[in-house]
């Protein structure tokens, strides 16, 4: 497992409980951009406690290799968070499977950050993991999204019905895979 990899132009860092200020700095500057997609958080979700504790859990979780989030830092400004790219949900054999998601702060989309980042999510770590599908859940009316998946090369399953509550309502959202493949 890498906890720090390069792209051209991006850092990709496994963050802990010591870099929750700058996470949370993340989370709340784009909080209106991300809570369009995303289901209702606790109370305290934005509070430092929370996020020492998020971290901490998701250290936890990468140590024992069943999940993965890297942050996203451009080289140039190797201090402030611009995205995440996360593998999620491990289900290994028969399955040895995985979701894939993202975010990305406002000011930095349309950029080709997001495609850089998980362009090497998938060609340089999705095979240390040995996993062969990952799924992508998408909201419909996410149309940046969508373009962003299928020039990664993901292709479209169907409607996953009912797959999230966000805002108190249960959505759909479109299924997207990719099967590994070595080359």
């Amino acid at each position: 497992m890498q906890l720090v990899c390069e792209t051209e132009r991006l850092i990709l860092r496994v963050v802990n409980a010591m870099d929750a200020f700058q996470v949370l700095t993340f989370l709340s500057s784009n909080r209106w951009l991300f809570e369009q997609y995303e289901g209702e958080k606790s109370e305290n979700f934005y509070t430092m406690g929370y996020i020492r504790d998020m971290l901490t859990a998701e250290y936890n979780q990468i140590i024992k290799g069943i999940s993965l989030r890297y942050y996203i830092y451009l080289k140039s400004n190797p201090d402030r968070i611009i995205g995440t790219v996360s593998l999620t949900g491990f289900r290994r054999t028969p399955y040895d499977s995985c979701n894939i998601g993202y975010k990305f702060d406002s000011a930095f989309h349309h950029h080709g950050y997001a495609y850089e980042a998980l362009q090497f999510l998938l060609s340089d770590i999705v095979p240390q993991y040995r996993l062969h599908r990952i799924t992508a859940y998408i909201a419909p009316e996410n149309l940046p999204s969508i373009r962003l998946i299928g020039r990664l090369g993901f292709y479209y399953e169907g409607t996953a019905r009912g797959y999230a509550k966000v805002h108190g309502e249960w959505v759909d959202h479109r299924q997207y895979s990719l099967l590994y493949r070595e080359s």
